[in-house]
């Protein structure tokens, strides 16, 4: 049997998510993905503004974090925020669009509306 498609998990702040039923790197376990991608103003105030949510990504269950900037474009930023199942990511992706996404006070650094994506990772070798 193949993967099943993705399902669309939409929140009304117009942000989309993707969970692929998939099984994930871990023995008998998944790893969900928060990617998120999005335009800053600049880099000093968005990274400001990213660690003052730290202990709130650790109480929601984040277990790895990874941060980017294309080479190629310094008014950009991309995240991948790790969790050990689908609801601690997708709880945190609402957390976001609800919360800290609504308000520029909340969200300094932020330029235009983010997109963010829940994803499993997929296994390509036997």
């Amino acid at each position: 049997m193949g993967p099943s498609l993705p399902h669309d998990l939409s929140g009304s702040t117009g942000a989309s998510a993707v969970v692929q039923s998939l099984g994930g790197p871990l023995e008998g376990g998944t790893v969900a993905r928060l990617h998120i991608e999005h335009a800053i103003t600049d880099l000093s105030t968005w990274v400001e503004a990213f660690n003052r949510f730290e202990q709130a990504r650790r109480d929601a269950g984040v277990t790895s974090q990874q941060v980017h900037q294309p080479v190629d474009d310094e008014q950009y930023i991309v995240v991948d925020l790790d969790f050990g199942d689908d609801e601690a990511a997708i709880g945190f992706k609402e957390f976001l669009e609800q919360v800290i996404w609504q308000t520029p006070d909340m969200s300094p650094g932020l330029a235009g509306s983010p997109r963010a994506r829940i994803l499993r990772e997929v296994r390509t070798a036997p």
